[in-house]
C-alpha cells in the first residue's frame, strides 16, 4: 500500500508497519538433525535477508528467502526484481521522511526493510505496477487468511458462482448480477476499493455467499457500508474477507458500520454468518498500527432488525450493535472494541443520554472480548476471556449508565463457565470462573493491538487458572481450539519416555 508519493510503500494492505516472516523449509518426515532458523516461521531479519542475497551465485540466482514461492518476491511492471537489484536497509522514519530511500539513478531497483514491512523504489517509481509476495505472522487460522477454508463454504453446488476479477472487475458489479441468490468469489489476494460501499439484496429463501477463494486473502476497502437486506428466510454468509474503511473524500458521510443490516420496514434477513473474516477493529489503522481516532467508538457490525441469527466463527470483529430481539453466537473468535473501556456489544447507544440498550442474546465459546458488553441474555459463555473495565466517565455518571463492564439484563437464565470475567460482572449463574480482583490471576497478553503477530495471545507466564482453566484443561480465550497447553503436557510425557539417560529438556516459546 502506498505510504508517501509513488516511491514508498508498505507491505500491509492496511497501511501499517508489519514484520515479514520466513516461509519455513520443511525437514521432511524423517527428522535427523536439530531445526535451524530456516526451519521455523520466524521474523525475517534484515541481516538474514541481506546474507541470503549476498550468497547468490551467478549460476544459481535464487536466494533462500528471496524467490517466487519462497519467503519474499518483488515484481515491478510484471517482472521479478533480480536479487542483485534488491537492497536491504533500515527504512525507519515517519511517513514522507523514511531513512535510506534510494535516489534516482540508484543501482538498486528496490530497497526493502523486512522488519518494518516497508519498501522503497527510486524516483519516479514503477511505471505501471508493483506487487509483492510475502508471509506475515499470526497465531492461528483465524480472520481473513490464505489457509485452507473450502470446508467452511456454505453455498450449495447448484448455486451460480460469479468470480472477481475473472467474470467482473469489481465486487459491486458481481453482486448486481446475482438474482438475490448465488455466490460471489474473489479469486486473488488483491486490494479491492469500493468507494460507494456494497448493497446485498437477497430474495425470499435465497442464500448469498460472498467469499474469498481457497488460498486467497483479499482486502475490501469500503468507502461506505455493506448494506444487507433480504426477504423471508434469506441468508448471507461472508467467508475469508478482510474489511476495512477509507472515506472517498474528506466530506463523505461516515456510515453507521462496516456491515449493516438496516431496518427498512421490509427487511426480513434471517441469518448472517461470518467465517474466517476480519472486520478491522477501529475500522482502519494508522501506520504504527493504532486504530484511526476519527472512527473511535464506531461498531463494525450493526443489526437493526429482530429475528436475525448472527453466527461468527474463527473471525476477528470490532464492536457489534445487535438488536435486542436478535441473537449472536461467536466461537473461536475475537470481539475487540479497540479499547478496554470501549463498547464491544450492545443493541444501541442513546445519542442524547449515552444510555446503552442491551443487545440480543449472546453466546461466546472459546472467545476473547475486549470492551464492555451489555446483553439481554448471556445464553452461554464458555472457555472465554472477557477483558473490560468501566471508564472514568462511566464511574462519574450519576445515575450510572453502565452498572458493570459485563452486564446481563437477565440473570435467571443462561450460564457462564470456565471463563475470566471483569470485576463486578453481572451475570447468570457461574461455574469455575475467575473474576478480576486485586491479587487474583489475570490474563497476560503479548499484545492487544490488532495486526501485531502476537495479537490476543496469552503469554506462557499467565497463571494456570487461566492458561489451563478451560473445561478440558486448555487455555481460556480465542486460541483455546489450538490446545497448546495440552500439547505441552503430551510433549513432556513423551519426552520422558524417549529422552536418553543423563539428558534434560525444556520448552522454549517462540516470541
Amino acid at each position: 500500500m502506498p505510504a508517501a508519493g509513488n516511491t514508498c510503500f508498505r507491505f500491509s494492505s492496511l497501511g501499517r508497519d508489519i514484520p515479514l516472516f520466513q516461509n519455513p523449509v520443511s525437514q521432511g518426515s524423517e527428522v535427523t538433525e536439530a531445526a535451524r532458523p530456516v526451519n521455523v516461521p520466524d521474523v525475517l531479519l534484515r541481516r538474514v535477508l541481506c546474507q541470503d542475497l549476498k550468497q547468490i551465485l551467478a549460476a544459481d540466482p535464487a536466494a533462500l528467502n528471496y524467490d517466487p514461492g519462497s519467503s519474499l518476491a518483488v515484481y515491478i511492471d510484471g517482472g521479478l526484481v533480480l536479487p542483485s537489484k534488491v537492497q536491504v536497509c533500515d527504512l525507519s522514519g515517519p511517513d514522507g521522511s523514511w531513512n535510506n530511500q534510494p535516489l534516482a539513478g540508484s543501482a538498486f531497483a528496490v530497497a526493502i526493510d523486512p522488519e518494518l514491512g516497508r519498501l522503497a523504489v527510486p524516483p519516479p517509481g514503477p511505471s505501471t505496477s508493483l506487487s509483492v509476495s510475502f508471509y506475515y505472522g499470526f497465531n492461528a487460522d483465524m480472520g481473513g487468511g490464505e489457509y485452507p477454508r473450502s470446508a467452511t463454504f456454505s453455498a450449495s453446488p447448484e448455486q451460480a458462482v460469479v468470480r472477481v476479477p475473472g467474470d467482473f472487475p469489481t465486487i459491486h458489479d458481481a453482486l448486481n448480477t446475482l438474482p438475490g441468490d448465488g455466490v460471489v468469489e474473489i479469486t486473488d489476494s488483491g486490494r479491492y476499493t469500493e468507494p460507494s460501499g456494497l448493497t446485498v439484496a437477497i430474495k425470499d429463501n435465497g442464500h448469498v455467499e460472498l467469499r474469498a477463494a481457497d488460498g486467497c486473502r483479499p482486502t475490501v476497502v469500503l468507502g461506505s457500508e455493506i448494506s444487507v437486506t433480504g426477504g423471508a428466510e434469506s441468508l448471507l454468509d461472508l467467508n475469508g474477507l478482510l474489511l476495512t474503511f477509507a472515506p472517498p473524500s474528506a466530506v463523505a458521510p461516515i456510515p453507521p458500520a462496516l456491515l449493516h443490516v438496516p431496518d427498512t420496514g421490509a427487511n426480513q434477513l434471517s441469518h448472517l454468518g461470518l467465517t474466517h473474516c476480519t472486520l478491522v477493529p477501529g475500522w482502519a489503522l494508522s501506520p504504527d498500527g493504532s486504530p484511526r481516532t476519527e472512527f473511535a467508538g464506531l461498531p463494525t457490525l450493526v443489526v437493526e432488525i429482530a429475528g436475525v441469527d448472527v453466527q461468527i466463527r474463527k473471525s476477528i470483529v470490532g464492536g457489534m450493535w445487535i438488536n435486542g430481539q436478535a441473537t449472536a453466537n461467536l466461537a473461536d473468535s475475537i470481539l475487540d472494541a479497540a479499547d478496554v473501556s470501549g463498547v464491544a456489544y450492545v443493541a444501541s447507544i442513546d445519542p442524547n443520554t449515552s444510555e446503552p440498550r442491551p443487545g440480543g442474546a449472546l453466546t461466546l465459546e472459546g472467545c476473547t472480548t475486549v470492551g464492555k458488553i451489555y446483553a439481554s441474555l448471556l445464553t452461554l459463555v464458555s472457555d472465554s476471556i472477557l477483558w473490560a473495565r468501566l471508564s472514568a466517565d462511566d464511574l462519574a455518571a450519576s445515575p450510572p449508565l453502565w452498572r458493570a463492564p459485563l452486564w446481563s439484563a437477565r440473570k435467571q437464565e443462561g450460564c457462564v463457565r470456565f471463563s475470566f470475567l471483569p470485576a463486578g460482572s453481572i451475570t447468570p449463574r457461574r461455574f469455575h470462573c475467575v473474576e478480576q480482583a486485586p491479587g487474583s490471576p489475570q490474563p497476560l497478553f503479548y499484545s492487544l493491538r490488532y495486526g501485531d503477530p502476537a495479537y490476543a495471545k496469552l503469554a506462557p507466564s499467565t497463571d494456570d487458572a487461566i492458561r489451563r482453566g478451560a473445561d478440558d484443561g486448555g487455555e481460556m480465550g480465542c486460541f483455546h481450539f489450538l490446545l497448546a497447553p495440552l500439547r505441552e503436557t503430551d510433549l513432556r510425557v513423551r519426552m520422558q519416555e524417549y529422552l536418553p539417560v543423563g539428558l534434560e529438556f525444556g520448552i522454549f516459546y517462540e516470541t
